[in-house]
């Protein structure tokens, strides 16, 4: 609200800016947001059967229901919360313990932080001595595997202070667990996150230079890690409002019109956002009448 209050944006103007997307682009987006939650219910599959010894299984049909499912309520509750009681209560039919449904889910998503923490961290130091675009997107992605190394001494840890502390046994257990994970059941899913990462650089990027040609591509690549771990940490749903704000904001500052640049920023919400809707039936129905085996 504040940021079309204070831009001067008009409806005529955001219509306008979508408008700017032809509409073969639109399955487009839609095919790329269902590979991405395809991604993430292979990542929990891959670390639900790895964290149990090969005990807990799901098929990815279902992971990936259970996943989009979370993603639908994630628009409008913080999807770190909602996402693992989605694929806790789906897990059930095969199964699977809500305790350990829940901790690998959680597990999961903290790759995605993990990632998005140390892009944003990497970008924001060579930003300030000047480095490239390509070389601080290689150097970041170099940090991310690099930052996997710390993940099952930093588990260790934890569990051990819980432990001390005799909170939470059941959560210190899991913890355990995961520390004793080899290290290539942990490089892959920050790969994945990684790739995910990618696909909604691709995305964002791409709809913003068709509606504002102008724009700097660099710097908007740079803002994508930003805006995500805004989008990840349970603040407002999906970052609502804060990611716009950014993204105006680096359009603002590269010389566009601050309606245009809200205009823009808003526009990306919706273009990014509809298609996924239109295709998560889909993904539903497909997850949904898996046999999760």
């Amino acid at each position: 609200g504040l940021l079309v209050a204070f831009s001067g944006m008009t409806l005529a103007g955001l219509s306008a800016a979508i408008a700017l997307v032809p509409l073969w682009v639109w399955p487009l987006i839609a095919a790329a947001q269902a590979l991405m939650v395809v991604l993430a219910g292979w990542k929990w599959q891959m670390l639900l059967r790895d964290m149990s010894g090969g005990a807990d299984r799901i098929g990815l049909a279902t992971a990936t229901g259970a996943t989009t499912l979370g993603t639908l309520a994630g628009q409008v509750l913080p999807i770190q919360i909602v996402t693992p009681m989605a694929r806790a209560m789906i897990a059930r039919r095969d199964g699977i313990p809500p305790a350990r449904a829940l901790g690998s889910s959680v597990f999961e998503q903290m790759f995605d932080l993990l990632a998005l923490a140390v892009f944003v961290a990497t970008i924001a130091v060579l930003w300030l001595i000047g480095a490239g675009v390509a070389t601080g997107m290689a150097l970041a992605t170099l940090a991310a595997l690099l930052a996997t190394l710390l993940v099952r001494p930093a588990l260790r840890l934890c569990a051990r202070l819980l432990s001390a502390l005799s909170l939470a046994t059941g959560l210190a257990e899991g913890m355990r667990r995961a520390a004793h994970l080899p290290l290539p059941s942990l490089m892959a899913p920050m790969a994945v996150s990684i790739l995910r990462l990618a696909l909604v650089a691709a995305i964002n990027v791409g709809i913003l230079l068709v509606i504002v040609p102008g724009a700097d591509a660099g710097a908007l690549l740079l803002m994508v890690p930003a805006t995500q771990f805004v989008s990840a940490v349970p603040v407002v749903p999906a970052g609502l409002g804060l990611v716009e704000a950014g993204w105006a904001g680096v359009l603002i500052a590269q010389g566009i019109p601050a309606a245009d640049a809200a205009a823009a920023a808003l526009s990306l919400r919706i273009i990014s956002t509809v298609p996924f809707l239109v295709v998560s039936p889909l993904l539903l129905a497909v997850g949904l009448r898996g046999n999760g085996r």
